[in-house]
């Protein structure tokens, strides 16, 4: 099966703005059961707004597509993964990476998370918004349907063990045997795995971690030395420091 993603480029349409940065570089990737938009940020806007539609989107159809949701000017950092391994604000940057065989996203690209509801031809745009104008204008890409799969993003040793890293994005809408995971779309969610033991049976320890903790804090399950441990993140991005109880 196939479906089809737009790109876009967009510009400030009001008098006195020419010359302002733009959108630019769009690309849409679909695998999993989720298309990964990604694109270089206008350097002034102030949030990105991304639509989908069923068939081509210009200026003029852009009122009648659906809107997915916004994304902040720094999308591609991984906001908590930061707070955790550098609270001084020193050390690296941890961006996203939308497939684990991928370099991180940089710094000057913007990302937003698509959750697939059906089988569907989709294109999708992505509108700057600047002084509370957005234009647009349509180049198509190319996107599939399959089954969401978190993307590992990098190891981290922690307690002197080393972990993997994943990212699993969550949408407000679901499908069939795969259900609504956030309130609003394209929400990342950390969590690690570490694995023990050359070779299986390998039983599986799930660790929650405690109040004001992180996925990272204890990387620990019981003495089994064969064991993988499934380490899961309670954090929202719209609740500072808080996790949700």
């Amino acid at each position: 099966m196939r479906a089809w993603a737009s790109t876009v480029a967009t510009f400030i349409g009001l008098a006195g703005a020419s010359g302002a940065d733009a959108v630019t570089d769009l690309a849409a990737v679909h695998r999993d059961g989720q298309t990964f938009l990604t694109w270089t940020q206008a350097g002034a806007a102030t949030r990105y707004r991304v639509y989908r539609a069923d068939a081509p989107i210009d200026s003029a159809s852009l009122a009648s597509a659906t809107r997915l949701g916004d994304a902040q000017p720094d999308s591609s950092a991984n906001v908590r993964l930061n707070t955790i391994t550098n609270p001084a604000g020193l050390g690296t940057d941890n961006r996203f990476r939308i497939a684990a065989n991928e370099a991180p996203l940089t710094a000057t690209q913007g990302l937003f998370v698509a959750t697939a509801t059906a089988i569907r031809t989709s294109w999708y745009a992505v509108t700057e918004i600047t002084g509370g104008v957005e234009a647009t204008t349509i180049v198509p890409g190319e996107n599939a349907l399959g089954n969401p799969q978190p993307v590992l993003q990098r190891t981290y040793v922690s307690f002197g063990r080393t972990n993997e890293v994943y990212v699993h994005w969550a949408s407000d809408v679901g499908r069939a045997g795969y259900p609504a995971m956030a309130n609003v779309a394209s929400v990342p969610f950390n969590f690690a795995l570490n694995r023990r033991g050359a070779s299986p049976p390998h039983p599986l320890v799930i660790r929650f971690h405690f109040k004001g903790g992180n996925f990272l804090s204890l990387p620990f399950g019981t003495q089994n030395t064969n064991e993988w441990l499934l380490m899961l993140d309670d954090w929202l991005p719209n609740v500072r420091n808080r996790d949700t109880f």
